[in-house]
């Protein structure tokens, strides 16, 4: 028999909140929570690298270029990507 887990991810994780909530933790599925808590890390880890790497690559193309004329489009996406990060 698959675990609620496998079977319908919303409906088990509703039931976990609502079961840590509520001081329940016999019957969370500590093994399964702790994976997504693991994930989570990990893809928040990769988004931040993400953006940490293309604001650095915008300043430098914004040194490169320092004293030629410089095309507006480049400052945009470096400001998006910086005020994101924060």
């Amino acid at each position: 028999m698959q675990k609620l887990y496998d079977r319908d991810f919303y409906l088990w994780a509703k039931e976990t909140a609502a079961a840590l909530r509520e001081g329940r933790v016999a019957e969370a599925d500590l093994e399964n929570i702790a994976e997504e808590i693991d994930g989570l890390a990990n893809r928040d880890y990769r988004e931040l690298y993400s953006r940490l790497r293309r604001i650095l690559e915008h300043k430098l193309k914004l040194c490169v270029t320092k004293g030629i004329v410089l095309d507006h489009g480049r400052k945009r996406p470096c400001e998006h990507s910086r005020t994101s990060c924060a």
